[in-house]
């Protein structure tokens, strides 16, 4: 049975950029001025880092696609999926 990690990631506006990083995976620090592209670059470089780092293949995708995010943004009151953050990043074993 595959395995799979929640991985939490933390979201800062800092100077223009939209910085994505996280205490669960060492070195991973993602910035861009398009909120959109930060965001879609954190799933590939969790993936690339848990390889290098932890010498493990896996496949990570967000929890929750970028207008999934928006929404729960503008609406932080009505959770799209129980137990599961805008700031979750899921690891598939591979």
């Amino acid at each position: 049975m595959p395995q799979t990690t929640a991985i939490r990631v933390t979201y800062r506006f800092i100077d223009g950029l939209h910085v994505y990083t996280s205490e669960d995976v060492y070195g991973l620090y993602v910035a861009n001025q398009d909120p959109q592209r930060a965001y879609d670059a954190v799933a590939p470089s969790l993936q690339k880092l848990i390889c290098l780092n932890e010498g493990m293949k896996c496949r990570v995708e967000p929890a929750l696609t970028y207008s999934e995010l928006l929404r729960s943004a503008h609406h932080p009151d009505q959770p799209l999926v129980p137990e599961i953050t805008s700031r979750s990043f899921v690891a598939h074993a591979a």
